[in-house]
């Protein structure tokens, strides 16, 4: 049987009984082969004991703490990597060999041989197991990679029960793989344990060892456990530890122990884990029974039980698993442990090593719905964040100083109302600028992210109204935006449940960004973790929280990209952002990244189950509707739909490899939220909203095949960059089926023509049907554009308003097909605006409402306002155009200004006894709200001389209850222009304050 030594280290140097430890070692063993196991950037000078000896790296996060090694030792990883050997002995240097008797125990045949525990401790009562210590040990490495791997088989309930306890102590687990008749894994026995090595007082063993009837392989953990009695052994072979700091003769394992068998004088712990070993239920529930009337709560005996009472109560939950015609037995005793564990944690047992074990637990615990559950896992919650809240560390920001490159994160988010402070927050603390696309959320993400805007965070937010999940295509065309628009020379592309933080704590992220290089495109590991306490302080900044954090990073990645990289390559993102490609001879390239393992992605999947039920209800329907049922790239989210739909409830745990307690503030620096109470998503809400989405691309999907045609209008009046404006807006428009025209409202002569072409060339796509129209013999631009449009329905382009690429198709849909005829079709604007501006937000209560267009003009010309989106915010019938002369009379000839509230009484007018529209989805919207003085007063002429053409045809109280909204408003803008300073004596103002007295 071969066999390798491995030997953790993990400082610069060793302490004398380090030295001890290894010299011992080479001498009794070094004919073996030896290796040193040691963090990847360990660099150390052993003065010649480490000759001889290679070295196996492994990541530097496995060697920050006790447990941190104890998930590197339960890594298939692990022992692959000694693959070629039958055996390995862990020999850490607190462990002491006497004699070459190695290959006898591998020849034994057992899978893992350990220092035997002794049995007054409480966990390895609780998985009924005695061998053994990890810490000089033998493993059989086919057989430890087959326990792992079955291991990941088993059922998360099995699992759950002592997972967390293993991925703190490892040896644990072989222990319990040990004694599961399912797993096929020997452990030796305790005789064969203490012939290879001593840890605790076992069978007498330091007294058989004394008289010379037992002499052990080795022992381990001499320094810390009878201290003296090893001290002496150990000098008999060679060695001087007389007079060293590191040997006070002390045992804390003895000490402990006396500890132990103080506490029996209340409980006799003793009897319960030997009733329990017997099946005797009626015993354990007398003992616990009477302790809980003997002691009350408050009661001191109950200090010191409480860990191992939590023990048992995994020992019963084990039962319960492997007894189910017994389930009722055991569910009566967990109940009552759960009072007695109650007790001991309200004594002030919290502040040992019960509340971090009680913390994995309490989903377990939380599942009986008794009332000592429900107060049990109250008390953990306070006293866990208490502490929580004691102990909290953050890294410090980068200093301005070391600020050389201009940092843009990008990213894409739908429904993300409980994460989203927190992503951008902690985005903005190490990017300088981001960029995101709210594609549709329906939630209060989008109030968040405005919300955000207005306290001046560098915070760009589009809106995308596609339904399909096209994230490659729209992440894509923010990484050019923020390299070609911001300037940016580091992009991340982040999705809102993905956290870039650190692997160092205290140190920022940003220091770390600042070392890569723009040329480069970076590999970027990502971990998953879960809210350790999902339902708790829902408020907080995410990563303030504890969280249950997956011992093994995920496979792939996600990537940071150098500026410099795509614009050389012109490189697009997948979906995913996982990397990138460019396309070479038609052939999709993936780009070379370097790997990135000073940062990573902490990635929150699962956050709760209402925020998980949203997410896959929702884009798995997306994803469809883009890749079919066969999507490729969404095998996750299709086997979450089903299983929910099945009822199923989905596990968190199952999102991990090993979960494990973990703290992230020092990776990070703090935050505080202020938009994040009342964000629990709700799955209902969310997905009734994205069927309507899907309901709707369906409707779009058959108008599109049907090719109705559009009429664009984009009036040139004068000035370049309203046009250039308006033609830009014009030529998004994701529509295929439209005819843009563009009638020179103000004459034109040859040179500005010549630019108009130039301009229509340069922005309209190259397909597009265009054409500029002049006053000609053929009749002025109004009569021509009866002549020349071709389209069934038109759509006027004019300045002063933005709307969204699919303007046109969502219109298209809401006019051409429905049950009654439509002639105007209008969209509505996102918010309500104050009295003297000239919009109005119709907010209908149905989903489509209409008026006669007789009514809404009277409503309109009432309060002085019209639609927020204007006349672009419209869609009208091509016999309405016609009738109202192509709005002729709404522009002032030759000047070619426009007279807004006059076009819509000329189109209203026009569709006397037919029916406008009006939906609430906004597709429209004002390019500004603060419109200069004068334009709002220019409005209120306007609005002053259609109420003077309405007054004979009006009711009195119709009539003054116009004219009291016009007054009101002359009152406000007048204050404005005085607090402003404006000359109120400038003939403008003198008109406008003549028709207030006027119309008075």
């Amino acid at each position: 049987m071969s066999v390798v030594i491995t030997i953790p280290i993990y400082r610069e140097t060793l302490s004398i009984t380090e030295k001890v430890s290894l010299q011992q070692l080479k001498r009794i063993l070094g004919h073996y082969p030896c290796v040193f196991v040691a963090p990847e950037s360990l660099e150390f000078d052993y003065e010649g004991l480490e000759d001889g000896i290679v070295v196996e790296r492994f990541p530097d996060h496995y060697f920050t703490s006790i447990t941190s090694y104890s998930q590197l030792l339960l890594t298939e990883k692990y022992y692959a990597r000694f693959a070629a050997y039958d055996y390995l002995l862990i020999y850490q240097l607190d462990a002491f060999v006497f004699s070459d008797r190695l290959q006898e125990f591998c020849d034994l045949g057992y899978d893992y041989i350990g220092a035997p525990i002794a049995p007054s401790n409480p966990i390895w009562h609780a998985i009924g197991a005695r061998v053994g210590n990890g810490g000089l040990s033998l493993r059989r490495i086919a057989a430890a990679r087959q326990a792992l791997s079955r291991w990941e088989q088993l059922p998360a309930e099995r699992q759950q029960i002592f997972q967390d306890v293993f991925l703190q102590v490892e040896d644990l687990f072989w222990g319990w793989c040990g004694v599961q008749s399912d797993l096929d894994f020997r452990c030796a026995p305790i005789a064969i344990a203490l012939q290879f090595a001593v840890q605790e007082e076992v069978q007498r063993c330091y007294r058989r060892i004394e008289a010379g009837t037992l002499q052990p392989f080795g022992c381990h953990g001499w320094n810390e456990s009878h201290v003296a009695f090893w001290q002496r052994k150990i000098e008999a072979c060679g060695y001087e530890l007389t007079g060293h700091a590191c040997i006070d003769g002390k045992s804390r394992r003895r000490t402990d122990l006396e500890a132990y068998w103080q506490k029996r004088q209340y409980m006799d712990m003793a009897r319960l884990w030997g009733a329990l070993r017997h099946g005797k239920h009626t015993e354990m529930m007398l003992l616990l029974m009477t302790w809980l009337d003997c002691y009350p709560a408050g009661d001191k005996a109950w200090i010191g039980y409480g860990e191992e009472l939590q023990y048992f109560w995994r020992s019963c939950r084990q039962q319960r698993l492997t007894e189910p015609t017994m389930v009722l037995v055991w569910e009566r005793l967990e109940q009552v442990l759960d009072e007695a564990i109650l007790r001991s944690l309200q004594a002030g047992e919290g502040e040992k090593n019960l509340l971090w074990l009680l913390e994995s637990l309490r989903p377990l615990i939380a599942q009986s719905k008794t009332v000592a559950a429900e107060q049990l896992c109250q008390q953990i919650e306070e006293i866990r964040w208490q502490e929580w809240e004691t102990k909290a560390e953050y890294a410090k920001p980068a200093p301005a100083a070391s600020k050389k490159h201009h940092i843009v994160a990008i990213g894409m988010v739908k429904n993300e109302m409980d994460i989203i402070e927190s992503f951008v927050r902690h985005t903005l603390s190490f990017a300088d600028e981001l960029l995101l696309i709210d594609h549709q959320s329906s939630d209060k993400t989008s109030e968040i992210l405005r919300s955000l805007q207005q306290e001046g965070l560098p915070l760009t937010v589009h809106t995308s109204q596609r339904v399909e999940y096209a994230q490659a295509e729209m992440t894509t065309e923010l990484l050019y935006e923020a390299i070609n628009e911001h300037g940016a020379d580091i992009v991340i592309p982040l999705d809102a449940d993905e956290f870039l933080v650190g692997t160092k704590a205290g140190r920022s992220v940003r220091e770390y960004l600042e070392e890569l290089d723009a040329d480069c495109i970076y590999e970027l590991p990502w971990r998953r973790y879960i809210p350790y306490q999902p339902d708790v302080k829902r408020e907080e900044f995410m990563l303030k929280r504890p969280v249950l954090g997956s011992v093994f990073r995920d496979g792939g990645n996600k990537c940071i990209i150098g500026a410099r990289a795509v614009i050389e390559n012109k490189l697009q993102l997948v979906q995913g952002n996982h990397y990138l490609y460019y396309v070479r001879d038609g052939q999709r390239l993936g780009m070379e990244m370097l790997d990135c393992q000073t940062l990573e992605i902490a990635h929150f999947y699962w956050r709760s189950s209402e925020q998980f039920q949203t997410k896959i209800a929702v884009a798995w329907p997306m994803l469809v509707s883009k890749y079919s049922l066969a999507a490729i790239g969404g095998g996750g989210y299709r086997l979450f739909h089903q299983r929910l739909l099945q009822g199923e409830e989905i596990n968190p745990l199952e999102f991990l490899q090993q979960a494990s307690l973990m703290d992230l503030r020092p990776l990070v620096q703090p935050q505080t939220l202020h938009y994040s109470q009342q964000t629990t998503p709700d799955p209902m809400v969310n997905l009734m909203q994205a069927s309507v989405l899907l309901a709707e691309r369906m409707k779009e999907q058959q108008i599109l095949a049907k090719k109705i045609l559009v009429t664009t209008v984009v009036p040139y009046q004068g000035n370049w960059a309203e046009f250039a404006m308006c033609l830009q807006l014009a030529a998004k428009q994701e529509y295929p089926w439209q005819q843009i025209l563009i009638p020179c409202i103000k004459a034109a002569d040859n040179e500005v023509l010549r630019k108009l072409r130039e301009l229509c060339e340069t922005n309209l796509p190259r397909q597009a049907a265009w054409q500029i129209i002049t006053d000609s013999q053929h009749g002025d631009v109004f009569t021509q554009l009866s002549a020349i449009a071709k389209g069934d329905f038109i759509h006027w382009q004019l300045p002063g308003t933005e709307m969204t690429d699919n303007f046109i198709t969502r219109m298209v849909a809401g006019i051409a097909e429905q049950n009654i005829p439509i002639s105007l079709l209008v969209s509505d604007g996102p918010e309500d605006y104050c009295n003297e501006l000239p919009y109005i937000t119709i907010h209908p209560q149905d989903n489509t409402q209409v008026m006669h267009c007789e009514d809404f003009w009277q409503w309109l010309l009432e309060i002085g306002k019209y639609p927020a989106g204007g006349l672009t915010g419209t869609l009208m019938g091509r016999q309405l155009l016609d009738a109202c002369g192509w709005l002729r009379q709404a522009f002032l000839q030759p000047e070619g200004y426009f007279m807004p509230f006059m076009a819509w009484k000329i189109l209203l007018a026009a569709g006397a006894g037919q029916l406008v529209g009006m939906i609430t989805e906004c597709y429209v919207w004002p390019q500004g709200k603060d419109l200069p003085l004068e334009k709002l007063v220019l409005h209120q002429l306007e609005w002053y001389e259609l109420l003077q053409q309405a007054k004979n045809d009006w009711p009195v109280e119709s009539w003054q209850e116009a004219v009291s909204h016009y007054c009101q408003n002359g009152e406000r803008l007048l204050s404005r222009a005085i607090a402003e300073g404006i000359d109120t004596a400038a003939p403008l103002w003198q008109h406008y304050q003549q028709t207030l007295l006027q119309i008075l």
